[in-house]
């Protein structure tokens, strides 16, 4: 670290600074189009056939690490597309 140069010191912080956010909800999961994009069956709002299934769909920034969020989301959409597709997972 660069202590003998305020200028050095803060190019040295924000090079080596980065977040500990996970980007998501940008798909948010809703009940209605007014809220969100997909509904609880990971389905868009008003487009037929279309699912999202990754971490897009959550609607908030979890306070844990997002690797099992995005888990549990891709196993809930699985089963959604077993569900719905029963012809083709006898």
């Amino acid at each position: 670290m660069p202590l003998h140069d305020d200028k050095l010191m803060k190019r040295a912080v924000l090079d080596r600074s980065q977040t500990s956010f996970h980007p998501c909800g940008t798909a948010r999961l809703s009940k209605s189009i007014k809220q969100g994009v997909v509904d609880p069956n990971l389905k868009v709002h008003g487009i037929k056939n279309l699912r999202v299934i990754d971490a897009s769909v959550i609607p908030v920034i979890p306070d844990c690490r997002i690797q099992n969020s995005v888990y549990m989301v891709g196993e809930k959409g699985a089963d959604a597309v077993k569900r719905d597709h029963v012809d083709l997972y006898k």
